[in-house]
C-alpha cells in the first residue's frame, strides 16, 4: 500500500519473497518468526519508498487514518 503511494516506477523491490516468507510463518503459527519478518519487511519499504527526508509527516502519521478507520 505505501509503495502504490510512495515507491519508485517500476520497483519490484517489494519482494514476493517477503511475503512468502511471511505467510510461511503465520502456517507454522511461528509467531516470533512472523513478527520478525514483518519488521523487516517495514523497514524495507520504508528504505525503499519515496518519501521526502523533510517530509510533515512520517510513516506513523501516513498509516494514522487506516489505524483510527480501524479503531486503533
Amino acid at each position: 500500500m505505501i509503495l502504490s503511494l510512495y515507491g519508485r516506477p517500476h520497483s519490484s523491490d517489494c519482494a514476493v519473497s517477503e511475503h512468502r516468507e511471511l505467510i510461511a510463518a503465520l502456517a507454522r503459527n511461528d509467531r516470533e518468526k512472523a513478527c520478525e519478518l514483518m519488521d523487516h519487511h517495514i523497514g524495507a519499504i520504508t528504505t525503499r519508498a519515496l518519501l521526502k527526508s523533510n517530509s510533515e509527516n512520517d510513516l506513523p502519521d501516513l498509516l494514522a487514518a487506516y489505524a483510527k478507520e480501524e479503531g486503533l
